[in-house]
């Protein structure tokens, strides 16, 4: 595995560029100047950023922990979707309890 640098550099360039529904500016972030390729893009500023590059073993743990958070997100999901199906599978399996007829008091009757 080849070592990363401690440390990146890069130059951002921010520019504007006029909306031509709403005639308000828009901002954009890139790695390059935009408004050397287009005519209604204006650049406002070149900023050197650098931040901390982890290092592989750091990388190799970040990696595992967004394959955990995506596995309990599908397992959520997927036991919501579970728990609506039983629940339509037990409305339908429902069965709405009706008292038995009395059965026949022959005790009223004449004796005849």
């Amino acid at each position: 595995m080849r070592a990363l640098p401690k440390t990146l550099t890069k130059p951002v360039f921010i520019t504007a560029k006029r909306n031509s529904y709403t005639k308000e500016y828009d901002l954009s972030i890139s790695e390059f100047d935009s408004s050397e390729y287009t005519e209604d893009s204006v650049l406002l500023g070149i900023v050197e950023v650098t931040i901390n590059v982890p290092q592989p073993d750091d990388i190799l743990s970040l990696e595992v922990a967004k394959l955990r958070s995506s596995q309990a997100k599908i397992l959520a999901v997927a036991n919501h979707k579970q728990a609506l199906l039983e629940d339509q599978v037990q409305s339908l399996l429902c069965i709405d309890y009706i008292p038995a007829a009395p059965a026949y008091d022959d005790s009223n009757d004449l004796p005849f």
